[in-house]
């Protein structure tokens, strides 16, 4: 299929039927993946703001140059997964399992993480680490 899905219920239903690419899609608000698997789902240049990924099954998956805007991820399984250059802005990983995560070249702030968790950082490291300790207070 060549069609960019229209809205959360449309990618799980293609998911479920054996597509994997999702590029381009552009939920604005309120897409709700919660407790879904999408392991393996390509959703390159693709727009989620205040999409929530709750509990999913996300290894292997591929945000390349998505924009994640204040998205859900806690408690998700992000191994293996990518945000290579994304914009990764106000995102919630609290819980979330990052094993091999890469955020290579991608612009965050605001991110969210439980307690004993440090951001994969790429390759701006020390810069980025000073912003994410200062970010809790606005």
């Amino acid at each position: 299929m060549n069609d960019v899905p229209q809205n959360a219920t449309e990618v799980l239903r293609r998911y479920a039927a054996g597509e994997r690419r999702f590029e381009g899609c552009d939920f604005e608000t309120d897409a709700k993946f919660d407790g879904a698997v999408l392991a393996g789902a390509i959703f390159d240049g693709s727009w989620f703001s205040d999409a929530s990924f709750r509990g999913c099954d996300l290894r292997g998956a591929s945000f390349f140059r998505c924009n994640v805007k204040c998205a859900d991820f806690q408690g998700a399984d992000l191994s293996d997964t990518s945000f290579r250059e994304a914009a990764v802005e106000a995102a919630d990983f609290e819980g979330a399992i990052l094993d091999r995560t890469s955020f290579e070249g991608a612009g965050y702030y605001g991110v969210t993480l439980s307690d004993d968790m440090e951001f994969p950082y790429g390759p701006n490291k020390q810069r980025e680490s000073e912003q994410a300790g200062s970010s809790n207070g606005g």
